[in-house]
């Protein structure tokens, strides 16, 4: 069952808690490593559907991609977390994906996410979300530091597609990074004030179920995911009843907020559109990262 998406989602009562003898991250006190290097320019499509009974079909999401991408170069299509009837079937928005000639990542109705290119599917590993709520990442500090590791350099958080790795947060895994609102809703990593989070890679994913609120908070944790030169994306289905094209979709980059699901606020930072299908069931920011994008170690 998936939890319904805000800055503090509901728990799931079937996961897993974690070992105590394994509650250590990876290294939280070393400095952030070198984000890597793109080889070549990459064109990034990440998209917001209508949930519910305007939820869009395979065959709408199908006509939606293909006037998505209209640079040469590696394609990558970002789809926000399973919300019924959404996506439906894994192998069509697959197909999809690779009749674009795309990578894809994307959360299944079993809260598997996917990750596939031409040839099918990368992952070995099944990456679930972790936690959901702040509450659940203050009561238990071992699911935090799960996370951490699996988000360092080499974990399964670090999803290979088309040439780069991209981070992976899902839903309101966000809340591993904290708020100081004394200082300014200040950002820092819940738990381990000075330790860094998916440093080393030039794009992160945050997909969720439902649209979120408090953004005063989440706007400055994905500027903070953004800082030096990284692309921070998020995106969620856009509400049944009470929709916010504003809230289903962002982007920021380098530490700034480049557009939302209801227009693009800064073009000089990146080469950023937004695009809308017919009956507005469907909304995506393509965003083009240039060659050489990324912070040398």
């Amino acid at each position: 069952m998936h939890r319904p998406s805000s800055s503090s989602p509901s728990p799931s009562p079937s996961r897993a808690r974690i070992p105590r003898s394994s509650r250590r991250p990876a290294d939280v006190s070393a400095g952030p490593p070198g984000i890597e290097e793109i080889a070549g320019p990459v064109e990034i499509a990440v998209v917001s559907p209508r949930s519910g009974r305007f939820a869009p079909t395979i065959r709408s999401l199908r006509a939606f991609v293909s006037g998505l991408f209209t640079a040469q170069g590696q394609r990558l299509l970002l789809l926000p977390g399973a919300q019924a009837p959404w996506p439906g079937d894994q192998a069509a928005v697959m197909r999809v994906a690779a009749e674009f000639d795309a990578g894809a990542l994307f959360e299944t109705a079993s809260g598997v996410w996917v990750a596939s290119t031409s040839t099918g599917p990368i992952l070995s590993t099944a990456i679930r979300q972790t936690f959901g709520t702040s509450a659940e990442a203050n009561a238990d500090p071992g699911l935090v530091d799960a996370l951490l590791a699996a988000c360092a350099p080499g974990g399964e958080r670090t999803v290979p597609l088309v040439g780069i790795g991209v981070g992976l947060l899902a839903c309101g895994e966000n809340n591993v990074l904290r708020n100081a609102q004394a200082d300014g809703n200040r950002v820092s990593v819940r738990h381990h004030p000075g330790a860094s989070l998916l440093m080393h890679v030039p794009v992160v994913f945050n997909g969720a179920h439902t649209n979120m609120g408090n953004w005063g908070k989440l706007n400055r944790r994905f500027q903070f995911l953004s800082k030096r030169a990284r692309l921070c994306l998020y995106a969620t289905n856009n509400g049944a009843d009470v929709a916010s094209w504003r809230s289903s979709l962002g982007a920021w980059y380098d530490g700034k907020k480049v557009a939302d699901g209801e227009g693009v606020l800064r073009s000089n930072l990146l080469s950023t559109r937004l695009v809308k299908d017919a009956d507005d069931r469907l909304r995506a920011l393509v965003l083009r990262l240039p060659a050489g994008r990324g912070v040398p170690s």
